[in-house]
C-alpha cells in the first residue's frame, strides 16, 4: 500500500530571527524547545555600542529537511568547531542531544508522522555559546509505509516488528514491549493470547490518517506450556483435562505421575491410587507425534469421598450388630479392592466406658457385631472406612439402646421390721440396675393379696399373734422382666 507523504507546515518560529545583539555578557545562555525564557539570565544592560554587531561571532543558521526514518539538519555557512543539537517530540518528555563534527547531521530512529522541536547551538573555543536561527523550529517527519517495517524473530512466543523508524507508538497494540536485545534495539514485539495461536494474527500500524495491516500466521511454536490450564483429577481412573488453544486441532497430553518421596517410581494415570499425593507432568504431541513441550507439574490427590449409608441396628439384651453400605460417587473401582476394610467401634454414650473395636474386612458392605454389653443401655457406634490400612473419610456415627434386660437380684437388701404385735413392715433398697425403663415393687404375704407401689416399703396390719407369715417382694418392669 502506497500513502501520501506526511505533510508538514512550517508554525510561526519562536526564535529570534534577527541578529543576535552584542551584550555586556561574552556568553549567550542555552534556551529550552518549549520555552525560550527558559534558563536564561536577567536582561542584559545595552548600550549603543552593544547594538553593534559582534564581527568576532559567526553566523549561525540551519535547515531541517524531513528523511526516511527521521530528519536532516544541515548548518548554513557552516563553522568549524563544535556544535549541539538538541531535538525532542512536542509534548514528549524525552529529549535526545547530539554533536555535529560536519555541516549537516542525518538523526534516524525517530516517529513517523510526527513533530519535533529542534534547536541548534555553536559552542565556540571560549566555551561561549550562539544560537543558529533557523526558519522554523518545528518540522514533522514523514510517512510510515509497509515496506518499512519486517517480521522478525525475537522473543520467544511474541511476533516482533522490526523498523528504522520508532513504531513504538504506531503499534495500535496496547501491550507491545521493546524486544530485550541488543542486536535488535529497533524491534517491538506483540504477544497473541492462546486464542490467537494456530490461526493468522494481525497487527494495524497507524501514522497520521492513514494505516495499514501485517498479518502473521501464529504456529505452535508460539505456545507456552505454563497457559495451558489443566483441571487436576477427582476420581478413578484419574484423567487430567488440559486447556488447549481452541484453534489448534488434535493435540494430546501423556502424563507420567510420581508419588512424593519416590522419584524414580512412575506411574500412568490409569495406575494411580487414592489418598496418595503425586506430581504429574505431560508430554505434549500433535497427532499422536511429540512436538518437545512439557505441561508444568499439577499435583494430584483423589479422595473418593467414601459414603457409609443405610446402617441397620440390630441389638439385643448384650449385643449389638451393624450392617451398612459404602458408596463412592468417583471410585467405583476401589470398592470392591481388598484394600479396603472398615472399622466398627462402640461405647457407652454417657459413661465413655472403653471402646470395643471390630475391623471388618468387607468391601462395599458389611457386617459387626459387639458382646458382652449391658442391657438398656446407649452406645455410640461408628462405621469407619478403611484404605491400605489407613483410615480415610468420615466414618458414620449412631446410637444404639440395648434390649431391656432381668434386674439385678435384690438378695439381702431386704429389711423385715415388727414395730407391734400384729404388724410388719417390709422394706429394701436396691442399688443394682434395672436393665430397663419405669419399674414397680410387688410384695405378697404369704398367698394372699398382691400390693404394688412405686417404692419398695409395705406395711401389714391385723396380722394373727404367734403366726409364721412369708413375705416376697418383686421387681416388675413395665415390659413384664420380674426379679424377686
Amino acid at each position: 500500500m502506497t500513502t501520501a507523504p506526511f505533510a508538514t507546515t512550517s508554525p510561526t518560529s519562536i526564535s529570534n530571527t534577527t541578529t543576535p545583539p552584542t551584550t555586556t555578557s561574552s556568553t549567550l545562555q542555552p534556551t529550552s524547545l518549549t520555552d525560550r525564557t527558559q534558563n536564561q539570565t536577567s536582561p542584559p544592560v545595552t548600550t549603543e555600542e552593544t547594538t553593534t554587531k559582534d564581527s568576532t561571532r559567526p553566523e549561525c543558521s540551519y535547515t531541517v529537511t524531513p528523511i526516511k526514518f527521521g530528519l536532516k539538519i544541515t548548518v548554513m555557512n557552516f563553522t568549524t568547531g563544535n556544535y549541539n543539537i538538541n531535538i525532542s517530540e512536542v509534548n514528549g518528555s524525552e529529549t535526545k542531544t547530539y554533536n555535529l563534527q560536519n555541516s549537516s547531521l542525518e538523526i534516524k530512529h525517530l516517529k513517523p508522522c510526527t513533530d519535533y522541536e529542534h534547536r541548534v547551538t555553536f559552542i565556540d573555543s571560549d566555551g561561549s555559546e550562539t544560537l543558529c536561527d533557523s526558519g522554523q523550529d518545528v518540522t514533522g517527519t514523514s510517512t510510515l509505509s509497509e515496506g518499512d517495517i519486517k517480521v522478525v524473530s525475537c522473543m520467544s512466543g511474541y511476533v516482533c516488528y522490526q523498523s528504522d523508524w520508532n513504531i513504538s507508538s504506531s503499534l495500535s497494540t496496547p501491550d507491545k514491549i521493546q524486544c530485550n536485545r541488543e542486536t535488535q534495539s529497533k524491534t517491538w514485539c506483540v504477544k497473541g493470547g492462546n486464542e490467537d495461536i494456530c490461526s493468522d494474527f494481525t497487527s494495524t500500524f497507524t501514522c497520521g490518517s492513514s494505516s495499514f495491516s501485517r498479518t502473521t500466521f501464529i504456529s505452535l511454536d508460539f505456545l507456552d506450556p505454563s497457559d495451558i490450564n489443566q483441571t487436576p483429577p477427582t476420581g478413578l481412573p484419574a484423567e487430567i483435562k488440559p486447556v488447549f488453544p481452541p484453534k489448534c486441532q488434535s493435540l494430546t497430553v501423556d502424563y507420567t505421575c510420581s508419588e512424593n518421596g519416590k522419584v524414580n517410581d512412575y506411574r500412568k494415570l490409569s495406575e494411580l491410587e487414592p489418598f496418595t499425593e503425586y506430581n504429574c507432568t505431560g508430554q505434549i504431541k500433535k497427532n499422536n507425534v511429540f512436538i518437545n513441550k512439557t505441561t508444568p507439574p499439577i499435583s494430584v490427590y483423589i479422595k473418593c469421598g467414601f459414603k457409609i449409608t443405610t446402617v441397620s441396628k440390630n441389638p439385643t439384651q448384650t449385643s449389638i450388630e451393624l450392617s451398612w453400605t459404602t458408596t463412592s460417587d468417583n471410585c467405583q473401582r476401589v470398592l470392591h479392592t481388598e484394600k479396603l476394610s472398615h472399622e466398627c467401634s462402640c461405647h457407652e454414650t454417657y459413661n465413655r466406658q472403653p471402646t470395643q473395636i471390630v475391623t471388618n474386612p468387607g468391601r462395599d458392605g458389611g457386617r459387626c457385631t459387639f458382646t458382652g454389653l449391658k442391657p438398656f443401655t446407649d452406645y455410640t457406634c461408628e462405621v469407619k472406612p478403611i484404605y491400605n490400612n489407613k483410615e480415610v473419610g468420615q466414618g458414620q456415627v449412631v446410637v444404639v439402646k440395648t434390649e431391656p434386660g432381668i434386674p439385678a437380684d435384690i438378695g439381702e437388701k431386704l429389711s423385715v421390721s415388727q414395730p407391734e404385735n400384729n404388724v410388719i413392715i417390709v422394706t429394701c433398697k436396691y442399688f443394682g440396675p434395672f436393665n430397663g425403663p419405669e419399674r414397680k415393687y410387688r410384695a405378697r404375704l404369704n398367698d394372699g393379696d398382691l400390693f404394688e407401689k412405686d417404692k419398695c416399703e409395705f406395711e401389714f396390719r391385723d396380722l394373727s399373734y404367734s403366726t409364721n407369715y412369708e413375705v416376697k417382694v418383686s421387681i416388675i418392669l413395665l415390659f413384664g422382666f420380674t426379679r424377686i
